[in-house]
């Protein structure tokens, strides 16, 4: 494949798990406020789990037993979490983008079942709602199917495509401090050609490095510590990120005439030196 159709189909597919993220989030708040029977009501969910509460919430008013609502609400979460599994795995085994799929299909057939069944009569909020979902549905479709596409991306053609993906990031960060040095202003987001870089602290030797070389005297490494992503140079933290779960970013450096740039991307970090790739690492956690 051509580096520019893996790029479509990736973009494509992280199209896919930001509208799988999206149905989780609001099915979440919808299975709360059923639980506090609510009237407030958000598009973007999945019904099953708004189902099981609501039918255990039924089974235990009419048989006064609150097991049944226990159950019920036990059986949404574990819905929602099969969900949140599939889109946490996804980034990095992509087969999950289909796992929810196809568990979302079931959940729109469910959705199509119920209103044959019980709306008998034209609902305009339904159509809405059904909109909404066949949406989500599509997105998932064209998501795995993008999957599908880039399985026949071979490993070199994959590892190009990063590789430029991390460059144009490197590219981009030199011509953003070049138009904030012809203006005459500073970003400390921005590595300055010019200018060396102050360090933020010293590295407190704590937490996982990630990826790690050594260029021109200088010793880089990228480390993972309660929640901070930093690049760290000769002993002290000069760029970090922050963030729970990690999505690509990129880190800058400039140090005695060197640029240092650490990049997350897919599931490969990266060092590069002067636009000059130094270190590589495969991640998967």
């Amino acid at each position: 494949m051509h580096t520019t159709d893996i790029k479509k189909q990736a973009l494509q597919f992280a199209r896919g798990r930001s509208a799988l993220a999206t149905m989780i989030v609001f099915t979440l708040i919808n299975v709360v406020l059923e639980l506090f029977e609510s009237n407030l009501y958000f598009l973007f969910s999945a019904t099953l789990p708004l189902l099981a509460v609501a039918l255990g919430g039924d089974l235990a008013w009419e048989f006064y037993n609150n097991a049944f609502l226990i159950a019920g609400t036990a059986l949404a979460f574990f819905g929602v979490a099969l969900y949140f599994i599939c889109w946490l795995l996804s980034k990095r085994i992509r087969a999950f983008m289909l796992v929810a799929l196809i568990l979302f299909a079931i959940d729109t057939i469910a959705l199509a079942w119920l209103a044959i069944v019980f709306i008998p009569e034209f609902d305009v909020f339904f159509l809405i709602e059904l909109a909404f979902q066949v949406w989500i549905l599509v997105s998932l479709i064209l998501g795995t199917a993008a999957w599908a596409k880039l399985r026949r991306a071979t490993s070199d053609e994959m590892d190009a495509t990063v590789q430029a993906i991390a460059f144009d990031e490197v590219m981009a960060n030199d011509q953003k401090a070049a138009d904030v040095l012809q203006r005459g202003e500073t970003d400390g987001s921005i590595v300055s050609p010019r200018v060396n870089t102050s360090p933020l602290r010293d590295d407190d030797k704590k937490g996982r490095i990630l990826v790690s070389g050594e260029q021109n005297g200088l010793q880089i490494s990228m480390k993972r510590s309660r929640g901070l992503t930093e690049l760290i140079v000769n002993g002290y933290v000069y760029d970090e990120v922050k963030g729970t779960l990690e999505t690509g970013y990129t880190l800058f450096a400039h140090i005695q005439g060197t640029k240092i740039t650490g990049i997350y991307q897919g599931v490969y970090m990266y060092i590069y030196v002067d636009n000059q790739l130094i270190a590589k690492k495969l991640r998967l956690y």
